[in-house]
């Protein structure tokens, strides 16, 4: 394990200056390719120096060459730096693109990282985005409104959220394991006279 380390921070030092420095040649971005290198740099990562930080960076370069679809396939992909490729894609295919792009992920970390990317696009330009994940009937969906509201300071899903307060449907989230949990949450940050209600008890959410 020492050995393995040694020889990522080597690779860190004196291969990751010199592999930023060239582009990812058209010729090489073929599916297999793509799929090849992702493995490979998943392979090399070593998470007490950073994890993936060379798979991080070769997806970054496709973004930076606006590789737009070597981005989308592996957004798309069962691959090694999926919800990466996601979130680069969106930040910078541009929010016209994002939003067109963005239904065609599968719901989980990719589809999480790229809604969570285009919440940096100015609130006029998205919002529509987001009330539409309001008006659907899944609660992970509002679950990314209450996340990014409070984050952005947008208090547009407070009524949602009282409708969601007291529900306890399981959600994808790393931190809260309900709706009403996240519901809440968002209420107390945005609700000023009403008081937000108790956490129900759920039977077995103690385990």
């Amino acid at each position: 394990m020492r050995r393995t380390a040694v020889v990522v921070l080597l690779l860190s030092i004196f291969f990751l200056p010199r592999y930023r420095s060239k582009r990812v040649e058209p010729q090489f971005l073929d599916k297999s390719y793509l799929i090849a290198r992702c493995d490979a740099l998943a392979e090399m990562a070593e998470p007490r120096l950073g994890g993936d930080f060379l798979l991080t960076d070769f997806i970054e370069q496709l973004g930076d060459q606006k590789q737009f679809d070597a981005l989308r396939f592996l957004a798309t992909s069962d691959v090694p730096g999926s919800a990466t490729a996601a979130s680069v894609y969106v930040q910078k295919a541009g929010c016209s693109d994002a939003l067109r792009f963005i239904p065609q992920i599968k719901r989980g970390n990719e589809w999480r990282s790229a809604v969570w990317s285009l919440s940096f696009y100015p609130k006029p330009e998205i919002i529509g985005f987001f009330r539409s994940l309001a008006d659907t009937p899944y609660a992970n969906c509002h679950a990314e409104c209450y996340e990014i509201g409070s984050e952005r300071d947008w208090n547009d899903f407070v009524e949602l959220a009282w409708t969601d307060a007291e529900k306890s449907d399981r959600i994808f989230h790393p931190v809260f394991d309900t709706i009403g949990q996240i519901a809440r949450d968002y209420l107390r940050k945005f609700e000023k006279t009403r008081p937000i209600p108790d956490e129900p008890w759920v039977p077995g959410m103690e385990e």
